[in-house]
């Protein structure tokens, strides 16, 4: 079982893969409330650390943005240790972006 670790060291046991995407993987957590976000680059997981901390400085940075109450948005609640992504809390009926784009 995958175990993740956040900034302030609290520990997620990945339960599975619920959704992927160009930006990233999203995984739902043993917590059911916390969902993870892992960032991609070109497909694959990031693993260099200097992609790692600019990718989380982003994130920590979008933190801090106000977002209106209105926005059906999860938004992040802190970064990973050592691997570029973020926890966020699960939202009801909470849908990959890809599904609200138009396909052609």
């Amino acid at each position: 079982m995958k175990k993740i670790v956040d900034e302030f060291g609290n520990v997620f046991y990945v339960d599975k893969e619920i959704g992927r995407g160009g930006q990233g993987v999203v995984y739902i957590t043993k917590d059911k409330e916390i969902v993870i976000k892992e960032a991609l680059k070109n497909g694959n997981i990031i693993e260099d650390e200097q992609d790692i901390n600019s990718f989380n400085k982003k994130i920590k940075n979008l933190t801090y943005k106000p977002i209106p109450f209105d926005i059906k948005i999860a938004k992040p609640l802190s970064t990973l240790k050592n691997k570029a992504g973020y926890t966020m809390k699960m939202l009801n009926g909470m849908e990959p972006l890809k599904k609200l784009i138009p396909q052609e």
